[in-house]
């Protein structure tokens, strides 16, 4: 996962000066604008030339501790929350070759944290984990009575699945325990990647093998017998598919099928009741919004919680909304002042807080009695379920 690069500016105004001004403040403001200048100039000379030419690596900036994914797991007393952050010190650096030149973001100290903690938000377990290299696509889940993490591999970091005890926070197993428990992994793991629709995780054996494992039964098969570890049970789940006539308006529809069809992204034809039989085996019935660029974040047999806009525009704020699955009724909404200030979308101050380039840094966990938040640049909120009170914000 990049780290985005957050850039900075400072607008110096000078000293209000009333009535005539003088010649000294004149020649004053002339030398200090200078002044101003020219460290400038000397400082970017400095970040993209001098540095790289003496090998001493150019600061990252904002890179270190990032949150990367959050889940909550189920305890003796009530539920905890693991948030998996990149510890790491990220720079960029130049590389040269024979014949060219490229750069690239390099860690120090690579690490990951994995924080626990209790419902409300008292730090439990802090574990650090080493890694070789930069961290790229992560993900860490509770499933199958285990808390499991996942983070692919890249560059000089190997793929990498360890699992955790809910209770204690102790490591229960690493990547070598893994493949040692399944004879198609014995000639080790090439490439792995994490479904998170599907809670399915995608394999490639050194030996050319595609496999795909099911982390909540712990059962490992190829891709033609991969029904086998598909739950295709009927459920009901909160879709949001937008209005006609209008792709920013979401409307809200209550949509019966097989569990596995719908955790497909099924929005576009949600509205079609003869292309959603067709293809998905499913009914659906309008039940609410509309939802201003809605996103359902998190859907189960009790709720959907969404995330979606006041209005439309560069500037705009997010609010979160809470369904009751059966009946479409908003059971809560929490409103942009007890959210995170980074999630404000205002593209006229910061071109990276639009829509586009934010809705992927957000995550909505649910079991229970708690709600998380977390995203990205930011870290977590607690908010109780029943209510939408806002519990506690925990920075990452």
């Amino acid at each position: 996962m990049e780290p985005v690069i957050s850039n900075s500016e400072s607008h110096y105004q000078g000293q209000k000066i009333y009535g005539r001004k003088s010649g000294c403040a004149k020649f004053g403001l002339i030398g200090l604008f200078f002044s101003v200048f020219i460290f400038a100039g000397i400082a970017v000379l400095a970040y993209f030339v001098i540095l790289p030419a003496l090998n001493i690596p150019l600061p990252f900036i904002g890179s270190s501790g990032n949150l990367l994914d959050a889940t909550i797991a189920p305890s003796k007393d009530g539920y905890r929350i693991w948030v998996l952050a990149d510890g790491s010190i990220n720079y960029i650096k130049e590389v040269s070759t024979p014949g060219s030149k490229s750069i690239g973001r390099h860690c120090k100290d690579c690490k990951t944290w994995t924080y626990v903690y209790d419902k409300d938000g008292n730090e439990l377990h802090k574990i650090k984990t080493e890694q070789k290299d930069i961290l790229t696509i992560t993900n860490i889940e509770y499933m199958g009575g285990k808390v499991w993490t996942f983070i692919e591999g890249y560059r000089d970091n190997e793929p990498k699945i360890e699992t955790y005890d809910p209770e204690t926070g102790d490591k229960t197993s690493d990547t070598d325990d893994f493949i040692r428990k399944y004879s198609e992994l014995s000639a080790g793991i090439a490439e792995m990647s994490f479904d998170g629709e599907r809670k399915l995780l995608k394999l490639k054996t050194k030996d050319g093998r595609n496999l795909l494992f099911n982390p909540e039964t712990e059962k490992i098969s190829n891709e033609k017998e991969s029904k086998s570890l598909i739950d295709s049970s009927i459920v009901t789940r909160l879709i949001l598919g937008s209005e006609e006539g209008s792709s920013e308006r979401k409307i809200l529809y209550k949509v019966t099928g097989p569990k596995s069809e719908l955790e497909n992204d099924i929005g576009s034809r949600v509205n079609n009741p003869s292309a959603l039989k067709f293809f998905y085996n499913a009914v659906a019935e309008q039940i609410g919004g509309p939802y201003i660029e809605g996103i359902v974040y998190h859907s189960d047999d009790d709720c959907a919680i969404i995330i979606h806009l006041d209005q439309i525009g560069k500037k705009a704020n997010r609010m979160m909304t809470c369904v009751d699955s059966k009946t479409g009724k908003e059971l809560w909404t929490v409103k942009s002042e007890d959210m995170f200030d980074e999630m404000k979308i205002d593209e006229n101050k910061d071109s990276f807080s639009s829509l586009f380039l934010t809705k992927d840094k957000i995550g909505v966990n649910r079991r229970g009695d708690l709600v998380v938040l977390h995203f990205q640049y930011a870290g977590i909120i607690i908010f109780d379920y029943k209510t939408g009170k806002k519990i506690k914000e925990i920075e990452v």
